[in-house]
């Protein structure tokens, strides 16, 4: 019978899973005789001779290996790259959904809105273009800026703004919403 570099690994692969020693670094010995044997070949009948002292040679490898409860996250971390035979085993963090854990603070700021009873929205007049352009609050960035994890929606109704204040809105001024994170923006 022959065998190939497969049916060692496998022999390895399974000496590991069914080790008793349980999780952590561990040295086993595994016998692979079956896998080497020497014998001595006769060129004139072109076969190995047959004897009775190969099968009794043991062939022993020691093995240093690692298991883990976690097991391995991707097949990079494998010797082969391949895990149980298959070298497209692999995790990602784009793939590990992590989202679930993850509580997010929504703030869903208007014309109107105040944070820590300051004005969120300040407006700035252009000669140029004879109109306000609005922009946060040097408070509202400083206190936007120190937030983790929050989704900031931004609802600007211009003609809304212009009905009450009577100021000509044009927009969003050039470095208005900077250095703060937003999802969207409705003007």
């Amino acid at each position: 019978m022959y065998y190939d570099y497969g049916d060692v690994f496998d022999s390895v692969f399974t000496a590991i899973k069914s080790n008793n020693k349980g999780y952590g670094d561990y040295y086993i010995t595994v016998d692979l005789s079956q896998y080497f044997s020497i014998r001595e070949f006769d060129k004139k009948t072109g076969q190995f001779k047959g004897d009775n002292v190969t099968d009794i040679i043991k062939n022993y490898v020691v093995l240093k290996f690692h298991y883990d409860a976690n097991g391995a996250r991707s097949s990079r971390q494998s010797l082969f790259g391949s895990i149980g035979c298959n070298p497209k085993y692999d995790l990602s963090n784009s793939t590990v959904d992590i989202s679930y854990w993850q509580g997010k603070l929504v703030y869903t700021l208007d014309e109107n809105s105040k944070l820590d009873g300051k004005e969120v929205f300040a407006y700035r007049f252009s000669d140029m273009y004879n109109g306000y352009f609005l922009s946060y609050t040097v408070d509202a960035k400083k206190f936007l800026e120190k937030l983790t994890n929050v989704t900031i929606n931004i609802n600007l109704q211009l003609a809304e703004i212009e009905k009450r204040t009577g100021k000509n809105v044009l927009g969003i001024d050039y470095n208005g919403l900077e250095s703060v994170q937003y999802s969207w923006i409705q003007l």
